[in-house]
């Protein structure tokens, strides 16, 4: 699965570099917000933006109940945004779009009343949309901050609670479809 991942993130930076040869201007991003991302800004058009990214994010989960497993983790996307800038005002402008990815997380359950260093591990995989609107102000030619709020589903599948061999804890995997803000943020964009 991560050799897929790699060569389809390889495909998309070769085009993604013929379509900035062709209108030469793209540049890197970094956002952050409920989830981080990095990735290249490729202006296609003069209003057409395509933005593959790479987001990563971890989390920690403490419990006060007794009987609750405090967890741990992190999680990982790979995703391609197209986005259209349908107003634009001297340094200010405007945009909506789709973003598509697929997503990576694994976590670690702490076991409760066995010792502090007994984990269960769960990896969910998933796929996730996005509707995305967002303002951007550039300041020169080089630099732009942008902000913008998304919303999206992700259908995710959670495998089988993998604990230790002497263990015998149930669990099964499960799909979920969650509604959610969770590609919303603020970023700044450094053109080349």
């Amino acid at each position: 699965m991560k050799q897929k991942l790699l060569l389809c993130s390889l495909v998309i930076l070769c085009v993604g570099f013929g379509f900035a040869e062709e209108t030469g201007k793209f540049g890197f991003f970094f956002k952050a917000g409920s989830s981080n991302s990095v990735g290249l800004n490729f202006n296609l058009a003069d209003r057409v933006t395509l933005r593959p990214s790479f987001g990563f994010q971890t989390f920690k989960r403490e419990y006060e109940s007794p009987n609750t497993s405090d967890s741990k983790g992190h999680a990982y996307s790979v995703d391609l945004g197209l986005f259209y800038h349908f107003l634009k005002k001297e340094r200010f402008t405007a945009y909506s779009g789709l973003e598509v990815g697929y997503t990576f997380q694994k976590q670690e359950i702490e076991i409760v009343g066995i010792s502090d260093d007994m984990f269960a591990i769960r990896k969910t995989r998933g796929y996730r949309g996005n509707v995305i609107f967002g303002l951007q102000y550039n300041f020169n030619k080089h630099l732009a901050v942008f902000g913008e709020v998304a919303f999206g589903f992700l259908k995710e599948k959670a495998g089988e609670l993998n604990t230790p061999q002497y263990m015998q804890i149930i669990s099964y995997p499960s799909e979920s479809i969650i509604w959610n803000l969770s590609r919303s943020g603020f970023g700044i964009i450094l053109y080349l």
